[in-house]
């Protein structure tokens, strides 16, 4: 879900809100097959600023945050060692162009 609060012809300014889900079907660690069947949830909130320069193409810089809920484990051997599984909190910088066909 997002909203743009600020717009014109050019430049826009967005936040927006959402949740991920992702499973790890097959994973190798040192020589060793983990099978972890765990469907992981995360939440992600994110803005932006995008400029048109053109017509239907658009540049765009977009801060995002997300958490991962990692599942209560008594064994922390027991499931896929990530950098997620280190620290479920990623902050991301997306740069790049967006096309719409309107």
């Amino acid at each position: 879900m997002d909203w743009t609060p600020l717009s014109n012809e050019r430049f826009s300014l967005y936040v927006g809100a959402g949740a991920e889900a992702w499973s790890c079907f097959y994973a190798k660690q040192e020589d060793k097959s983990i099978k972890d069947n765990t469907i992981y949830l995360s939440a992600i909130c994110l803005g932006g600023l995008k400029y048109e320069p053109v017509r239907n193409v658009a540049l765009f810089v977009q801060p995002q945050y997300s958490h991962t809920f990692l599942p209560e484990r008594n064994d922390p051997d027991a499931y896929l060692h990530t950098a997620i599984s280190d620290d479920p909190d990623l902050f991301t910088v997306k740069v790049g162009l967006s096309f719409s066909f309107d």
